[in-house]
């Protein structure tokens, strides 16, 4: 027999997994609340009852989303040692999820364009954690000699790139017409990300260790580390 709390939850993970599906395809904006329950084949009033309005389910789906995202973990073989290979397993694992469309790149690519103002803090904690191992591989490949900007400002260049590739050579790929490129196309253009993009890491991380320290420490006083 099902129970009136199973029911309740059957109809709570119903309206999000709908929403998530819904919102990642038309935005926050253009989504309705019977939408989401003509989907999820629940009451119009379902939502109000179990997230209050469609406000605080934007802000869970995005939430859920957000815990569900698991970086990608190399190879425990020692193929990827080198740090220039695993920048390389990281842009082509980036390329794959943009070519999945997954729902929370989608999310996080709409607030960034038409920001709600309903998930900013939420917006920049996906950031963060969709990014972080690239951030580990930059540091790596700049022999850690990278100030946190230009580190920062290294990761967002190969993440563009990636985005820029789905632009230019698959406009529309976000439609279910589009065909996916393919496994070579999406190698060379990884091949390329990376060989582009550590020839300019190297190149940042010798420019900083070359730059004379912004102060002259004073006689006898160490500089600060």
């Amino acid at each position: 027999m099902v129970t009136p709390q199973r029911q309740a939850a059957s109809t709570r993970d119903r309206l999000l997994f709908s929403a998530c599906r819904i919102f990642a395809s038309k935005g926050y904006r253009d989504t309705t609340v019977a939408d989401i329950c003509d989907t999820a084949q629940a009451n119009i009033a379902s939502v109000n009852y179990h997230f209050g309005n469609k406000e605080s389910l934007y802000r869970q789906v995005f939430q859920r989303l957000i815990d569900l995202y698991e970086p990608p973990e190399p190879p425990q073989n020692g193929s990827l040692d080198d740090s220039e290979a695993l920048l390389r397993f990281y842009v082509l694992d980036r390329l794959e999820w943009l070519v999945q469309d997954d729902p929370l790149e989608r999310l996080i690519r709409a607030e960034m364009v038409q920001p709600t103002g309903l998930v900013d803090d939420l917006r920049v904690a996906g950031l963060e954690k969709t990014q972080n191992h690239f951030a580990a591989a930059v540091g790596a490949l700049g022999g850690n000699a990278l100030s946190a900007p230009t580190l920062r400002l290294c990761v967002t260049s190969i993440l563009s790139q990636c985005r820029a590739f789905m632009a230019v050579n698959y406009a529309g790929v976000y439609t279910a017409n589009m065909p996916r490129p393919s496994d070579a196309d999406l190698a060379a253009y990884a091949d390329h990300v990376t060989v582009f993009s550590v020839a300019g890491i190297k190149a940042l991380a010798q420019r900083e260790q070359a730059a004379p320290l912004p102060f002259t420490p004073r006689t006898g006083t160490a500089a600060a580390s």
